[in-house]
């Protein structure tokens, strides 16, 4: 993924800690635990602790989006390792809400951090996957040379 400038984002952050303007990298973390939150009220005590303990490490430490994105991760894995289906519908609306977000980098977190290890079990999960979940994650086998999705 790239910006208007053709700069992947990875560039884009490099390039600004370097010019010391972070403060012109929007910050996508609030938008994202929003969303978080409107989908799984009680993960904002979770948050609330893990932004606590990171302020704790001191001034300008933060926690980084992949940071939320891997405590739905974790919550979507053990729902799926519990069978339990309403849960994993409800993750589901939450990461498809947050796919169809067109921010860039939120994609690109989601994709690394969930869609990626989805794919890594995909013939034991897929029928516990709802279908736009089942089809974000059969569309990145299809372009990173994994198994063919099924046909549903």
């Amino acid at each position: 993924m790239t910006d208007e400038k053709g700069e992947t984002m990875f560039e884009v952050a490099m390039r600004a800690m370097a010019d010391g303007s972070l403060d012109d990298v929007p910050d996508d973390r609030p938008y994202v635990r929003g969303v978080i939150v409107r989908w799984l009220p009680e993960f904002d005590l979770v948050l609330r602790r893990i932004e606590a303990a990171a302020s704790a490490e001191g001034p300008g430490t933060f926690v980084s989006l992949a940071s939320y994105i891997r405590v739905v991760a974790e919550d979507l894995f053990q729902a799926i390792e519990d069978d339990d289906i309403r849960r994993i519908e409800i993750i589901s609306s939450l990461l498809l809400e947050l796919l169809s977000s067109s921010i860039s980098f939120v994609t690109e977190v989601v994709e690394e951090g969930v869609l990626e290890g989805l794919a890594h079990y995909y013939s034991d999960i897929s029928d516990m996957l709802p279908l736009g979940l089942r089809r974000e994650v059969e569309s990145r086998l299809v372009r990173f040379g994994g198994p063919e999705p099924r046909v549903s």
